[in-house]
């Protein structure tokens, strides 16, 4: 028989830093009792270096900046410390939402007027004939008529998940508002509105097609699958990110249907009205659900924009230093004072608090 020499696909693993001491010991283990013949020490040690180097990279925050200092801020890396450290009040101050006496919480709004405080979850189920019932994380029950559509929004500095009465699950990131009806019985398809950013997964369902619309006319047929779309209403460029099954996009701009795979991204550019699709490592573009934030060479004004939102509170970036791109991975439990402290630090960018807006020049 004629020998297999295609190499085989090993799955990848992220390995934490409290893992390290233990991988260190199967290194150390591996180069006392391999004796195997096929066992080449040099290929040995050259994969031993890449998984340690590639361990390292995950750990590192860097920037580049705009061709007129390129060459002073060249080489700099920002590395993450232990330390978490939290968001300070009195120092960036009170939330943009709490300045303008805006309501920091998630609201229900049904289109009979009804209004509710919800907290951080909202299931859907079925409860009698003409009903459904919402159950909330706290264990609150609201009854509500299967005929009403609802409205839910989520204010800057927050997040919420909800579970549709197909079943389905939707993550909805801070600024964000979803349109949906209470049920989905008796309908031909599913169709919701979305606001801002979502992460779908969506309950097959291959007689009553999933529609998600959003932006300028642009929407999403899906069959039951799971994707990311990021449409906020004041953003350049409105993305929609495939990470399992399909599903056929649509937008006004545009005369026929793009059908995205599995790691593709769909780009609106929203003054242009360009489309662009592209491959991508589609699971990055979820993190946020999972409490990270996650950017790839993002230029600070946008990388500013996501922040603000997400830490709901206002912020400007002096027009300098807009230019200025980053790359890395952080929780945001760490806080805003601490990613502004890794910024300030290691660029010539000044941080100024006034009257709560952080000013960055």
């Amino acid at each position: 028989f004629p020998m297999n020499t295609r190499e085989p696909e090993w799955p990848e693993y992220e390995i934490g830093e409290d893992e390290e001491p233990l991988l260190n010991e199967i290194w150390d283990k591996l180069s006392e009792t391999s004796t195997h013949e096929a066992v080449d020490v040099a290929d040995y040690e050259d994969v031993k270096g890449r998984v340690l180097r590639k361990m390292k990279r995950r750990r590192i925050l860097y920037f580049s900046v705009g061709s007129g200092v390129a060459a002073a801020m060249a080489g700099i890396f920002l590395l993450f410390s232990g330390e978490n450290t939290k968001l300070q009040p009195e120092i960036y101050g009170r939330s943009h939402a709490e300045k303008k006496g805006v309501r920091n919480e998630v609201v229900l709004t049904s289109d009979n007027g009804m209004q509710t405080c919800l907290d951080s979850m909202v299931k859907i189920e079925n409860h009698t004939g003409k009903e459904v019932a919402l159950f909330m994380a706290s264990g609150k029950k609201i009854s509500v008529e299967k005929g009403r559509r609802l409205r839910v929004e989520v204010p800057a500095g927050r997040q919420f998940q909800l579970t549709l009465a197909d079943g389905s699950e939707v993550w909805l990131n801070a600024g964000s508002s979803l349109e949906y009806p209470a049920s989905f019985e008796g309908a031909e398809e599913r169709r919701v509105q979305l606001e801002g950013e979502a992460f779908f997964e969506v309950r097959r369902d291959t007689v009553h097609p999933f529609y998600v619309e959003f932006g300028k006319r642009e929407s999403i047929r899906v069959l039951g699958t799971s994707f990311n779309v990021n449409a906020y209403a004041d953003s350049p460029v409105h993305t929609t990110t495939l990470v399992s099954g399909k599903i056929k996009y649509m937008a006004q701009e545009i005369q026929r249907e793009v059908v995205l795979c599995p790691d593709q991204q769909v780009c609106l550019d929203c003054e242009a009205g360009g489309v662009n699709v592209s491959e991508v490592n589609a699971a990055l573009y979820s993190v946020w659900k999972e409490g990270w934030i996650w950017f790839e060479n993002e230029r600070l004004e946008n990388l500013v924009q996501r922040l603000a939102r997400r830490y709901g509170i206002e912020m400007y970036v002096a027009d300098r230093c807009k230019d200025y791109t980053f790359s890395g991975k952080i929780r945001y439990e760490r806080g805003m004072d601490y990613i502004i402290k890794l910024v300030t630090e290691t660029t010539d960018i000044v941080c100024e608090v006034e009257n709560g807006v952080v000013r960055l020049k």
